[in-house]
């Protein structure tokens, strides 16, 4: 396992992602508390190998002012991202029921049917790994308002996918797990 994460890492630099090394569990702890988070566990011993820092990536050990207002922006999106998209009348999953008329309304049904839904921890650009109870890896998505999609089965295989050329097919060659709040939402 730990060899393989290490050649996705290697491909990876050999694209010019630059690693923050030697990333200990105290400082994945601090981040987590910071943001009242809690990282798959497969997750943690990626970002323990090596986490990436380069551009579109969180860096999460960041705690400047500014940077750490960054990331919770980045936390909210994809809950603000579907309230917009219903608020513009381009998404209302049948598995909700009828869309009211009314604007307000829409918007309240719409945050109360997100109330519950699992916490997404963004990665990169407008990819987010799902966080699942008792599971120590979990999907990847891509949230772009309201365009969510699987973009990877595991964190390993959007990895291979993002940046080692594998095919996004293998996705759907996986056992997906239902996710709560955001499996009626993906397309």
């Amino acid at each position: 396992m730990q060899i393989e994460y290490y050649d996705i890492m290697e491909q990876m630099k050999a694209q010019g992602i630059v690693f923050l090394e030697d990333v200990t569990a105290e400082q994945l702890d601090r981040v987590q508390e910071r943001y009242g988070i809690v990282f798959p566990e497969m997750l943690r011993r990626f970002y323990m190998m090596g986490m990436p820092v380069s551009d579109g990536f969180v860096r999460w050990l960041d705690e400047s002012p500014e940077y750490t207002e960054t990331v919770r922006r980045k936390l909210k999106a994809p809950i603000r991202g579907i309230l917009t998209a219903v608020e513009l009348e381009e998404v209302w999953p049948p598995a909700w029921g009828i869309c009211p008329e009314e604007e307000e309304q829409a918007l309240e049904m719409a945050a109360e049917r997100l109330k519950g839904a699992a916490v997404l921890i963004p990665l990169y650009a407008h990819r987010y790994m799902v966080c699942l109870p008792d599971t120590d890896d979990a999907p990847v998505l891509s949230v772009y308002g309201g365009d969510i999609i699987y973009y990877g089965a595991d964190l390993k295989n959007w990895l291979q996918i993002e940046f080692c050329g594998l095919s996004q097919q293998t996705v759907f060659e996986s056992e997906l797990p239902e996710i709560p709040g955001w499996q009626e939402l993906i397309g």
